[in-house]
């Protein structure tokens, strides 16, 4: 083997000092600055990341913000809408039962007119009618003939009493 051959032992020793220094001095200026590089870059492209995602969340936040207090207005502007279309309608509606109520008792006061009409036209026929069957009940129960007049009396007296 001839790594351990004594009379080489130096000139491998030169050598590998001379590969060692030479791969070192490539790898400081060459490789590493360049490697240095990228892992530079890839850290600010990070940070630029980071930092980009922060300004898209604190302005996620601000159009949240800003979209609950546009929908609550909106709801606020609906609410109001809403209760001042209640209020005309309750206006149109108290309108409405009030004519409603004026016409109901128009009709009941008409009615309550012709009822006291038929009322006294209904009792005005009872006498008659009563008066009539007294002539009649009379002349045949008792065989007696009773005029008109005494009969209406006695109706009119009886009706009267009660």
């Amino acid at each position: 083997m001839p790594q351990l051959d004594f009379d080489t032992y130096l000139a491998q020793l030169f050598w590998l000092a001379v590969t060692f220094i030479f791969l070192y001095l490539m790898l400081a200026r060459k490789a590493l600055p360049r490697v240095g590089e990228v892992l530079e870059e890839r850290q600010n492209r990070i940070d630029s990341d980071l930092e980009q995602a922060e300004n898209f969340r604190k302005e996620s936040e601000e159009l949240e913000l800003a979209y609950e207090k546009l929908n609550a207005d909106a709801r606020a502007k609906a609410l109001a809408h809403l209760k001042a279309q209640r209020e005309k309608v309750q206006v149109i509606l108290g309108e409405k039962q009030a004519a409603m109520t004026t016409s109901l008792d128009q009709r009941l006061g008409e009615a309550e007119g012709r009822i006291s009409k038929a009322k006294t036209q209904a009792l005005k026929s009872v006498e008659d009618i009563a008066t009539e069957a007294c002539v009649s009940i009379v002349a045949k129960v008792a065989g007696m003939s009773l005029t008109k007049v005494a009969a209406k009396k006695a109706v009119q007296s009886t009706v009267g009493a009660k």
